[in-house]
């Protein structure tokens, strides 16, 4: 099915005529897509094209990652789903430079089946998460860019985080981060393994472990 407000696709053959419309498709605002193969870098570059997407669940394993480029033309997107399906390698990495333009992003979320997909935080400053409001990670066992996270406090509309399989550094890091973080509603901890809580901030009115 592919419509202005929203597109889906998921067979094989459809997924191939939805690739190849994917550049006229400019008035699209909203966007969930699929893939049970590998998809090249270069198919992920039509993204680009849709420069009034809003919304962007995206389910799929790019064969060499995703590239610097794929988010840059996407000014107006306040939504971004991410879920790597395990047949890419080496696995995806989001950093913050391929979203930099993305400025009025205000969700992220990369769900707990994305274990492989590694998130690096900008630093020293929010850059295009400075509008985020709600941050849902899963880590697994990851903990190569947890210093990163220190930077969580300088998020200043950040109300909602969710973060699994907290161990290790990444624990530490949460332990002198979160009760910083100005305006922490909502906190979800998920197979959260250290015997300690970390701090929490004097904003928080939900907690789930």
């Amino acid at each position: 099915m592919v419509s202005h407000q929203g597109a889906v696709a998921t067979a094989p053959s459809l997924l191939n005529f939805f690739l190849q419309a994917l550049g006229q498709l400019t008035t699209l605002t909203h966007l969930t897509l699929v893939l049970h193969s590998r998809l090249d870098s270069g198919e992920l570059t039509r993204l680009s094209s849709l420069t009034a997407l809003q919304s962007l669940s995206f389910a799929g394993s790019p064969s060499a990652g995703f590239p610097p480029q794929a988010f840059h033309a996407l000014r107006q997107l306040t939504s971004l789903e991410l879920e790597d399906l395990g047949w890419g390698k080496p696995h995806p990495q989001l950093t913050a430079a391929h979203l930099s333009a993305c400025t009025a992003l205000r969700r992220l979320c990369l769900p707990s089946t994305t274990q492989q997909v590694q998130l690096q935080l900008p630093g020293p400053g929010p850059g295009a998460f400075q509008h985020l409001e709600e941050l849902e990670v899963a880590l697994g066992l990851n903990d190569q860019h947890a210093a990163s996270w220190r930077v969580l406090p300088m998020l200043p509309c950040l109300r909602r985080l969710r973060v699994e399989f907290v161990s290790g550094e990444l624990s530490a890091v949460l332990r002198e981060c979160l009760p910083a973080c100005p305006r922490l509603a909502s906190l979800q901890l998920s197979h959260y393994t250290e015997p300690v809580l970390p701090g929490l901030p004097s904003t928080l009115t939900s907690l789930t472990l």
